[in-house]
């Protein structure tokens, strides 16, 4: 693959521990998954090297997979106006141009530190993924592979680590809140339209003494299963109507 500013060629990264990411070693570019956004915004991210170079950014910019031209962040995706970062509609993969990813990062804890300094929790679950993830997985022995991999390294957790104050409330257009209080550190849960075969994980961050995660791509009417550790939740993708 090419970079879409400087058109040289992207080597493989981890920006955070199970990703695979690419990065230019020319403009310092990334080019990576929503998700990987989500945990570089709550400060989970690997010691990387900012870069020195200076590169002119191109009128459009073009997906390095399939070409298609990317575009800004859609509604519901919040960044720093002075960040440029783009997304291509057909694979929903990111291009990060030059240190934007590590200005995105000092942005995050800044505002984080701010809304958690005043008492605002409320107000920081608003934002607290900036991108609006659909992790998709391949089937098959694949993707068997890889969700074993979440599971033992992701902070799945696979035993009872007393869930209480679940919280689960879809919003409409196909994303849903859900929260929950746990006694071991989580850094995944996994959710799946119930009778599927596949288990999606989702990051969630902790604020406070809450795990907080926003889930989208649902189908509205469905019934979804939410699993941490061994417990199953159930939700229902059913706006409430105001009496």
């Amino acid at each position: 693959m090419k970079c879409p500013d400087c058109g040289q060629v992207l080597n493989q990264v981890e920006v955070e521990e199970l990703d695979k990411s690419f990065r230019c070693d020319n403009c310092g570019g990334f080019w990576m998954q929503g998700w990987v956004i989500n945990r570089v915004s709550t400060g989970q991210m690997k010691t990387l090297e900012k870069n020195s170079n200076s590169v002119t950014t191109p009128a459009v910019r073009k997906c390095p997979v399939d070409g298609t031209e990317m575009s800004k962040p859609r509604e519901g995706e919040s960044f720093p106006a002075q960040l440029g970062l783009v997304k291509c509609p057909q694979c929903n993969m990111w291009w990060v141009p030059g240190n934007d990813l590590f200005e995105l990062a000092q942005a995050y804890k800044a505002k984080k530190d701010y809304q958690m300094f005043w008492n605002k929790p409320a107000e920081w679950t608003a934002w607290a993924m900036p991108v609006v993830t659909v992790l998709l997985l391949t089937l098959g022995v694949a993707g068997g592979v890889y969700m074993v991999r979440y599971r033992q390294q992701a902070g799945i957790i696979t035993a009872d680590s007393g869930i209480i104050s679940f919280a689960a409330v879809y919003t409409g257009q196909g994303q849903a809140t859900v929260s929950f209080k746990s006694q071991q550190e989580v850094k995944f849960i996994e959710y799946r339209q119930e009778n599927a075969v596949e288990w999606l994980p989702a990051p969630v961050i902790l604020t406070g003494k809450l795990y907080i995660t926003r889930l989208s791509g649902l189908t509205e009417g469905g019934s979804y299963e939410i699993r941490i550790g061994d417990k199953i939740f159930r939700l229902l993708t059913v706006v409430a109507q105001p009496n």
